[in-house]
Order: C-alpha cells, then sequence, then structure tokens
C-alpha cells in the first residue's frame, strides 16, 4: 500500500468518504435543500478552493485502487478556509442562503475555536467500507502525524462524535487525548445532531 497526496482525479471517492466522515452533519445542513450540494463540493475540490482543496487530502491506495482518505487543514488558516466558502456558497444557494446560514451557526455551536497556530486540524479520516479493520486507517493516521513532525508542527487537533467510540480508540492509541466535550442533548435530540470531543496530539 502506499500514501500519496491527493488530485483532482480523486474527486471520485471525495464526496463519499466525507461524507461517511460525518454523515450527520450533510444530512442536517443539506435536508431539504433541492440544488445537490455535491456539485459544488466536487467542484470546489477539483478547483483547489479553500477548505475542499485537493492539496489538503492524502489518499491510501493499492494497486491502482484508493481505498482511503485523511484531510488535514493548517490550523491558522481555518477561519481563512472557511470565510473562503462564502461567495460560492452564496452564489450556488441563494434560495436557500439563510437556512443553511443558520444551520451552520447551529453546528458550530460543537465545535470550540482552536488557538493554537502551529498546528494541523484533522478534517476528516475515512477508510471505504470494504476496507475498514485492516490498518488503513492506522496507516493513514500515522503519515499525517510523521508529516507533521517533519513540518515542525506543535500539535494535531480533531473533533470526533462522542458516539464513535471506534474512532476515538484509535485516536487514543496515538496519543490523542480529549481535551473538552460539546454537548447540547436537546438540540442534538432536535436536530439528529451528535456531541463532539476535541481531541489534540502534542508533537512537540
Amino acid at each position: 500500500m502506499m500514501i500519496r497526496q491527493a488530485t483532482p482525479d480523486d474527486v471520485d471517492i471525495y464526496y463519499s468518504l466525507f461524507y461517511t466522515a460525518g454523515f450527520y452533519f450533510f444530512d442536517y445542513i443539506f435536508k431539504d435543500i433541492k440544488r445537490d450540494h455535491r456539485i459544488l463540493i466536487n467542484a470546489l475540490y477539483k478547483a483547489n478552493k479553500g477548505f475542499f482543496s485537493y492539496k489538503n487530502v492524502w489518499v491510501a491506495e493499492n494497486n491502482h485502487q484508493k481505498l482511503g482518505m485523511i484531510n488535514c487543514l493548517p490550523a491558522d488558516q481555518l477561519k481563512k478556509l472557511q470565510y473562503s466558502l462564502s461567495i460560492p456558497f452564496i452564489k450556488f444557494f441563494y434560495q436557500n442562503l439563510f437556512q443553511i446560514f443558520f444551520r451552520v451557526q447551529v453546528f458550530d455551536l460543537f465545535l470550540p475555536n482552536i488557538h493554537k497556530k502551529n498546528g494541523a486540524y484533522v478534517n476528516f479520516l475515512s477508510v471505504k467500507p470494504e476496507f475498514r479493520g485492516s490498518g488503513i486507517g492506522s496507516q493513514l493516521l500515522e503519515f499525517y502525524i510523521q508529516h507533521a513532525k517533519k513540518n515542525q508542527l506543535s500539535c494535531l487537533f480533531l473533533d470526533v462524535s462522542f458516539k464513535n467510540t471506534r474512532a476515538i480508540s484509535l485516536y487514543e492509541q496515538f496519543g490523542f487525548k480529549i481535551i473538552s466535550t460539546k454537548r447540547y442533548p436537546k438540540i442534538e435530540e432536535k436536530y439528529s445532531l451528535q456531541g463532539q470531543h476535541r481531541m489534540q496530539l502534542d508533537l512537540s
């Protein structure tokens, strides 16, 4: 198996793996929205635009078969990358803009701000269902940890559903620790969302 930086041609699996990692987010944000958000997200990925840029994604591959992905973003640019989505989203979802804006604000309640600059945020780590349990997720995570160390990053952050015990166990095996938890039971029940653990790995 090899791990390589993603290219625009990897768009064929990008959205499906991203969705698998945070289905409750996508199901909530885009529920009842007529325009297919996958069109916009895949277009931004292929165009190397901000938050969805393929340059922040690495692919696990074996014999030209794509197995999984890890998407990591520079922590000090997170807000800038998120704001860069404003114009494309306004143009694409102008008919449902206020609805989507409200939902994003609700979901943001579960995600604390990142204050450390010299770090990276693991946006998602996902493996195709048929290849899970074979250590691919561990290899992707180990690859990026070594990549971060080579680039002298001080820490990694991620957010994970408190219900995703399998992922939490994997992250803890690599030294990640839960540093905060955001739970809003009434909101979680009303909107089918999931409370989040913020986890951190110190690399120094």
